[in-house]
């Protein structure tokens, strides 16, 4: 293209930090105390902003390395895999060491999402009931007042995985992006479905551990490769890509891989990253509610969406170290497009199109639980089993299923790279700049 005719996409660049930014070091953010459940005192965190209307947040420090994009991703500590400080409904409260969950003894159903995303391979995460229902007493319930009538609730938890676009004002399990496990009868639930699967109560004690398998990064692209050219949201067809049909993804997430458009933002006085969230698509809403509204008549659909599916892919159930069952299998695949971020996807009439999104590096299925009524659940954020699985003992020692806690070293190392790349790329587009300037 001719000089005069390029032009620059108009970009939202860094405002410089100041020597105070770069002398304020990085501390765990004030915890108030909010209720303290079998001895354990759970917080809020008042001065961090959470993940909503469709941003999400991460902390970001000044770097002179830097020259161009001049932040880096950082955390804030405690450091390794915990539950998240920012994805998290605003009424689940965390431990001083982020790795216990739970709610007021008066709330319904809460989430928390953990801190880092399983993308591929197998890993093993491993959860423990705080509170919930409690073998030892029968009577363990919550007095609740409403309108003056006296009732009583026990504390609930449901644990599972979940998606970035799940709720977290609805128990895990609840739509089409999470996988849940109930404590009532082991039961479990995916779209709102419970299924008996033979098993017993989940108690207070009990360790429940997932073990999550999930395809090859290069697979899930082939996959998102097919879905882009087929313009489908569903499982594409099994056909060979032509050559020609190649240039069609030369700007999407199959060759640019991780992308990340954020700026950096002064919130109570702490820098974070702001980025677009990852928001729930229209044919995911409808696959929970699969009717179709003519005026006042709601009729059922002939015809469902059916999404996109991992080969290969699973969640199977351990209670105490012993495996229960395969609960679920077919995960659905979350590499654009079958994950959209609605902000930055819509024509000039408010309509969105089928999107081919970006990825960056957040998408994917991350530990996730629920409490209702004063429940809570601790995560195992160790490199080594709280019970080890006889089933999985020897793949766990040569390192080819991954504990969930060695999954934060390979996100420092991912960020890392990312910021380089990202600072390369910005670098590229000042010097265009100047050019076109001259």
């Amino acid at each position: 293209m001719p000089k005069n005719q390029q032009r620059v996409i108009p970009r939202l660049k860094p405002v410089p930090y100041t020597l105070t930014d770069v002398s304020t070091t990085l501390k765990q953010p004030q915890l108030t105390p909010a209720v303290k459940l079998n001895q354990i005192t759970l917080y809020n965190t008042p001065d961090l902003p959470n993940n909503k209307r469709g941003f999400k947040y991460q902390p970001c420090r000044p770097n002179h390395y830097l020259h161009s994009k001049m932040y880096s991703t950082t955390d804030l500590p405690p450091y390794g895999v915990h539950w998240s400080y920012f994805d998290r409904s605003s009424e689940m409260y965390v431990s001083e060491n982020l790795l216990i969950a739970g709610t007021l003894e008066e709330f319904g159903w809460r989430s928390t999402r953990s801190n880092i995303a399983i993308r591929e391979g197998r890993c093993y995460v491993e959860y423990k009931i705080v509170n919930g229902i409690d073998v030892n007493n029968e009577n363990n319930e919550i007095n609740l007042n409403d309108r003056n009538e006296q009732k009583t609730q026990k504390p609930h938890v449901r644990i599972g995985l979940g998606r970035r676009e799940g709720s977290l004002e609805a128990p895990v399990g609840f739509d089409g992006y999470s996988y849940g496990i109930r404590d009532v009868k082991g039961e479990i639930v995916h779209l709102s479905k419970r299924t008996d699967i033979g098993g017993v109560d989940l108690c207070v004690g009990d360790v429940i551990g997932l073990l999550i398998e999930l395809p090859t990064m290069e697979l899930q692209k082939e996959i998102s490769k097919k879905m882009i050219l087929q313009k489908t949201l569903s499982d594409p067809i099994d056909k060979e890509i032509k050559e020609k049909d190649l240039k069609l993804l030369d700007n999407t997430l199959i060759n640019k891989g991780i992308e990340r458009d954020m700026i950096p933002i002064k919130y109570k006085g702490e820098m974070f990253f702001e980025e677009y969230e990852y928001t729930e698509s229209k044919a995911m809403e409808h696959l929970l509610n699969p009717v179709t509204v003519f005026g006042e008549r709601a009729i059922s659909d002939k015809e469902r969406f059916k999404p996109a599916t991992l080969p290969g892919s699973s969640i199977t159930l351990f209670v105490n170290g012993k495996k229960k069952c395969v609960p679920f299998e077919k995960l659905y695949a979350f590499l654009p497009p079958a994950s959209e971020q609605k902000m930055t996807k819509s024509d000039k009439k408010g309509k969105t199109d089928f999107s081919i999104d970006v990825d960056d590096g957040s998408l994917g299925y991350y530990p996730m639980v629920s409490s209702f009524c004063g429940g809570a659940v601790e995560i195992n954020s160790s490199n080594d089993p709280w019970i080890m699985p006889e089933d999985l003992e020897e793949k766990i020692n040569i390192g080819e299923i991954k504990m969930y806690g060695r999954k934060f070293n390979d996100k420092v190392v991912q960020d890392v790279v990312v910021d380089l790349i990202d600072d390369a790329i910005n670098k590229y587009l000042d010097r265009k700049e100047i050019e076109l300037e001259n």
